[in-house]
Parts: C-alpha cells; structure tokens; sequence
C-alpha cells in the first residue's frame, strides 16, 4: 500500500512538473511575440513576433508624446480590473495646422479605445457581481506604436494586453490609419484599385506558411480590413493571436513594400504614398 503510494505521489510530482513547464513554454512564445523592436525591423512575414511592439518609454518621433495613467475599476470593496494606459499626445511646436489635425485624430482615436476598455471593464465588473473576488486581480495593459506618421496622414497601433481571473493573458492589437484632413478612416478600398487582388496577394502569401487554420482564406478575406497598418510606404497586414492560426502562433505579419502594393493603387492611394 505503501508502495503504491509513494507511486502514485511521484506520478503526480511529474505531471505537476510537465504541466509547468508547458505553462512557461507557452508563456515565452507569447512574450516572444510582445518583445521590444528598438528598430521597427522586421523581416518580411514575421511569425511570433509582434512588430508593434516597442518600450513604453522610448521617445517616440514624430511630435507625439505619451501620458501614463494607472486606475483600479471597482465593484463594492472588491478590485474588478487594473489598468495601465500609455496614451499619445501631440507634441508639434513649428506647425500649429498640423497639431491641431493630429490632435482631432488622436481624440477620436483615444475615444475609441477609450470605448472598448470600457466595454472590458464592464465585463470585469459583471464577473464580480456573479461570482465574486477572484484568485488572481485581472488587469489590462495598453500601449501605443506611432507606425507612421506624414503631413498626410498617420498609422497607430494600440496593444492590449489582459490577464484574466485565471491568470491566463491575451494580445490584441487594434490599427488606426487616418488622413489628417479627414475624420473617416482610410481603408483598403479607398487605397486600392482592387482591393480583391489584393487579399489574393495576401492568401497566396499566407498559402506558404504552414500551421494556420484550414479556412484561414475566408478568415483572411473578412479581417484584413482592420488588420493593417502603414509604415514608412510599406502596408503591413498584422493578425492576432487567433485570427488565423492558433494563438500559440503568435502574431502572423505580412510586409509588402511600394513597389509590390502600388499596381494596385488607387490615385488617391498613389498620392498618399507618394507612388507616380
């Protein structure tokens, strides 16, 4: 009895051992696809990587600065939410025009996000109500990339990170392209000619990477839409974790230059990347 005993507590030893080390496997990859890009390089089709990812407290260029804030959200005496937010300001001294354009944009965009923390905080709250204090405080996280920025338009990105209940953390970023003399957004159909071509180009890309989900074509067609950003005259196409491919992959990234985007172009494309 004794014997089966002493087994059965090593059998168990080694299990707890396995599963923590799955557990810190599978945090390194996600970590490794949150690591800082002091350069914004990143080769082509990076996988596992996140190239909006950058130290919150590098200078950003630009004439755009960042604001911290740190708030608790509370239900009654109990800490529903934690939250981190690095947020972009203007910081233009020589062009009052362009800083109060980039302000205007920067509002709306900050309002956005503001909106969709607040739908996360709302779910947090809900969640004490029903259940209770939780084991692990959740928290979310929220940092900027100035991915480009011209007197014509500007690209940011926003990456969220949240740790739930459970301890268990997600990524989500979320693009914003704008022209600066515009409040609507620009879009894949107003820069392209075809923009079909265009996510035809990206699936055949997307064909030579190997591990995504079987109908990652259709999931390509109705995402990219809002996974994009522009980049000192190349488009990166940038899904999350879990958009394509299982979220143990990482972020997966697709680069194309001016050179390969700008047969498809539209003139107001053209224009806005400077392409004849």
């Amino acid at each position: 009895m004794k014997k089966a005993l002493l087994a059965l507590i090593l059998i168990s030893s080694v299990m707890l051992s396995l599963a923590g080390c799955a557990v810190k496997d599978f945090s390194e990859a996600v970590t490794s696809s949150q690591s800082d890009d002091k350069t914004n390089t990143v080769p082509s089709d990076n996988t596992n990587q996140n190239p909006n990812s950058r130290d919150p407290d590098q200078s950003i260029p630009g004439g755009v600065s960042s604001v911290f804030e740190n708030y608790e959200v509370m239900e009654g005496d109990t800490v529903a939410l934690k939250v981190s937010l690095n947020m972009p300001v203007a910081e233009i001294s020589d062009n009052e025009e362009i800083r109060a354009k980039l302000t205007e944009r920067l509002d709306f965009i900050k309002s956005d996000i503001s909106d969709y923390i607040s739908r996360i905080e709302a779910l947090y709250i809900n969640s004490v109500k029903e259940s209770g204090a939780a084991l692990f405080t959740p928290s979310v996280l929220v940092s900027f990339v100035l991915n480009d920025f011209t007197e014509k338009a500007i690209s940011i990105t926003f990456n969220i990170t949240e740790t739930n209940a459970y301890g268990v953390t997600t990524y989500t970023s979320r693009h914003y392209n704008y022209e600066l003399d515009f409040a609507s957004p620009i879009t894949c159909s107003t820069i392209f000619n075809d923009s079909d071509s265009v996510i035809a180009m990206l699936c055949e890309r997307a064909r030579q990477k190997e591990g995504l989900f079987s109908n990652f074509e259709t999931l390509i067609s109705s995402l990219a839409e809002s996974r994009w950003y522009m980049d000192n005259g190349s488009i990166v196409f940038s899904f999350n974790p879990y958009d394509i491919a299982p979220a143990s992959y990482g972020y997966v990234d697709f680069i194309f230059s001016s050179s390969e985007i700008s047969p498809y172009l539209s003139e107001y494309g053209k224009d806005l990347f400077g392409v004849s």
